[in-house]
């Protein structure tokens, strides 16, 4: 028995979709572990 193509070919423009979906989650993550690391540093300047 003989299948189709089981990948389906992605587009060229499915790079740039791809991109536009992480650099946000990205930033995010970046700017909460920047905002956490700098509440800790804040907290162990006060003590």
């Amino acid at each position: 028995m003989k299948r189709g193509k089981t990948a389906i070919p992605l587009p060229p423009y499915a790079d740039a979709v791809f991109c536009l979906l992480t650099f946000p989650l990205v930033v995010s993550l970046v700017y909460w572990l920047t905002r956490i690391a700098c509440a800790a540093a804040f907290k162990g300047l006060v003590r």
